[in-house]
Order: structure tokens, then sequence, then C-alpha cells
């Protein structure tokens, strides 16, 4: 693990994130995307 404790996996997406200007919300809506399983939809 890095120095911040969270996986490598972890790193890069906030790395991603950090470049491309994207919230979290941002994130999980892209990642809808790319997978076949449901991602629960929680936003209020």
């Amino acid at each position: 693990m890095t120095q911040s404790d969270r996986p490598e996996w972890a790193e890069r997406l906030l790395r991603e994130r950090t470049t491309r200007g994207w919230t979290q919300r941002d994130v999980v809506r892209a990642m809808r995307n790319f997978t076949d399983e449901e991602i629960p939809n929680v936003e209020q």
C-alpha cells in the first residue's frame, strides 16, 4: 500500500478523478458505463 494506506486501485481512481476534475458523483456515473453489475443509486 502507499503512504495514504489506500490500495493502489484507489490511488489510481483518485489520480484520475483529480486529473479530470471530477467529483465522486461524476466517477460513479462514469463507472456505470463500464460495468454489467448494478451500482446502487443512492443520490437524494
